[in-house]
């Protein structure tokens, strides 16, 4: 089998968009290592790192024949990984705000008391959290909680709320204004 030679990135992406696996093989060997690294800096797990490397040549061959002629492969998947990785530290950072467990005062915890205590003062904070977003006008509060407690993109929200996206950015922004406001002054 004759092994076929791509010398320019027009050639390589003619080959993507043709369905040529040799071509996706090219681009997988060439960038991987690279890419990888790129994650790495960001995300310190090097499980969800391979998987988020992965997400990556994924999204290139299922939208490789969206991409412009004039697209640089290696910064197109070096922004994708990018962005991939933000989506991944701000999705691991949602998880523990709410799980008890993950407060710093749990931490080193010992004894049956510290632990009620330290239960306490994590439903007394989630109380005082919830009654501060109930406080929040209507629309205001569904655009927090479709933002920043379901991770709904700014983009989907103004959709659904028949809103433009900048109000929507001026919503969540007033919104953790107030939030901030009214936890601090407890």
């Amino acid at each position: 089998m004759e092994k076929i030679v791509f010398i320019d990135n027009g050639t390589l992406l003619n080959g993507l968009k043709a369905g040529k696996e040799e071509a996706f093989r090219y681009v997988f060997d060439k960038y991987y290592a690279v890419v990888r690294r790129n994650i790495l800096k960001l995300v310190a797990d090097e499980c969800a790192a391979e998987d988020l490397l992965q997400e990556c040549f994924v999204t290139l061959w299922e939208k490789r024949n969206e991409l412009s002629d004039a697209v640089d492969l290696g910064g197109w998947l070096f922004t994708t990984s990018y962005y991939k990785s933000m989506s991944h530290l701000r999705n691991s950072v949602k998880l523990p705000v709410i799980n008890r467990d993950s407060f710093p005062e749990n931490v080193g915890i010992d004894t049956a008391d510290q632990q009620e205590e330290a239960h306490q003062a994590y439903t007394h904070r989630m109380s005082l959290l919830n009654k501060a977003i109930q406080a929040l006008p209507a629309q205001r509060q569904k655009a927090l909680v479709l933002c920043k407690l379901q991770g709904e993109s700014y983009e989907n929200v103004a959709r659904e709320m028949n809103l433009s996206e900048g109000t929507i950015r001026q919503y969540i922004k007033l919104s953790v204004a107030s939030l901030k406001n009214s936890l601090n002054s407890k």
